[in-house]
């Protein structure tokens, strides 16, 4: 596995559609299917990258994460500004902050392999540790989807230096 860029990452305003859900309950799939014929819509977005943003409760321990806890996911779109409203989407602003960026190849039995070393190989021996901000995906010009093996996406992870 390749070593994240440590970036530090200024607010974003998306558009979107947000749902609650879980991995046993997962409504990702759904929450696409909504959200993909509505992009044309927002005429303000920044370019035709997708963001999936997933927010998980603030007290929430990663030791106990387990397929039952629940998370809010938006998909969404940058745009240059959040101030007109779309009927059925919504405006996010993305937390800006120190993130490590991952960038991923491969389906989603390669993405749950990537995401599973980051937490429990690349982090715990880092100089960082997980921030209680935003997780999020970027899906650009090569996200192939889901299934594809060629398909490139970032995995951005909320981080903060640990002090010494």
């Amino acid at each position: 596995m390749q070593e994240p860029t440590i970036i530090k990452l200024e607010s974003k305003s998306l558009i979107g559609q947000s749902a609650g859900m879980s991995l046993q309950n997962d409504g990702t799939a759904s929450l696409f299917k909504a959200f993909m014929p509505r992009v044309k819509e927002v005429d303000n977005k920044l370019d035709g990258s997708i963001f999936e943003v997933i927010i998980y409760d603030a007290n929430l321990s990663f030791e106990n994460f387990g397929i039952d806890t629940t998370f809010t996911k938006w998909v969404a779109v940058e745009v240059e500004e959040t101030g007109k409203v779309f009927e059925g989407l919504n405006s996010y602003t993305l937390e800006g902050g120190l993130y490590a960026k991952f960038d991923h190849i491969g389906d989603v039995n390669k993405f749950m392999e990537t995401i599973q070393y980051i937490h429990s190989v690349w982090l715990p021996n880092s100089i960082y540790y997980l921030d209680n901000r935003e997780h999020f995906q970027v899906l650009g010009a090569k996200y192939l989807g889901p299934t594809n093996p060629l398909s490139e996406e970032e995995i951005w992870i909320p981080v903060k230096e640990k002090k010494s």
